[in-house]
């Protein structure tokens, strides 16, 4: 950590606006689920086990 306590030059912020940041909603994620995720569900349900509902996974 350098002398002004910068660190190494990531952004600092405070608890409560880190929280605000990782809670809000993100513009710039689209409504569609990711391949991944959706193979994961793909898998569960050949499986015959029952995915969460994305709503709840989100």
């Amino acid at each position: 950590m350098d002398a002004d306590g910068g660190g190494i030059g990531l952004p600092q912020m405070s608890e409560r606006e880190m929280f605000d940041r990782l809670l809000s909603e993100d513009s710039e994620r689209g409504d569609s689920e990711p391949p991944i995720a959706a193979g994961i569900g793909e898998q569960m349900l050949h499986m015959d086990l029952r995915p969460l509902p994305r709503s709840m996974r989100a």
